[in-house]
């Protein structure tokens, strides 16, 4: 029986995988200071519009938002280290859901120049990542 060593994992894959820690990290900690920063105002504006309904305090929704960005961390975190294993699945993950947030922004675009400025180390991260994943030699280390 020979085994065939497996092929060294492409520069190109390293740098896709820092630039996604690099995505993963501004998402979550950028996230988590809009969270501090808006969420209460937002939330107020909220109470307000449901008066009698419902209402919501803001150190719940906080605290949802805060959780809500650890599992997104930690699901980020599990793709890029699956990424490093040569799997397909979230290579395919990361493309598909960069496709479906253009689509969100052509339909949605941000508001006002913070929102466009903040987006662009997301979008620019990403399409890094997804560059160097999807081009030679990476292309051809996922295919073996």
């Amino acid at each position: 029986m020979i085994l065939q060593a497996s092929p060294q994992k492409p520069s190109t894959v390293l740098y896709a995988e820092w630039a996604l820690w690099l995505w993963t990290t501004w998402t979550c900690l950028f996230g988590m200071y809009q969270t501090g920063t808006e969420l209460p105002q937002q939330v107020q504006s909220l109470n307000e519009q449901l008066q009698g309904l419902a209402t919501i305090e803001p150190k719940t929704m906080m605290q949802l938002a805060i959780v809500g960005y650890a599992v997104t961390g930690i699901s980020l975190a599990w793709a890029i280290y699956e990424i490093g294993r040569r799997k397909h699945w979230p290579r395919s993950s990361l493309l598909w859901g960069f496709a479906i947030e253009l689509v969100w922004m052509l339909f949605f675009p941000p508001h006002g120049l913070k929102e466009w400025l903040t987006d662009i180390p997301d979008i620019a991260l990403q399409v890094i990542a997804i560059y160097w994943l999807y081009t030679s030699p990476a292309k051809e280390w996922f295919q073996v």
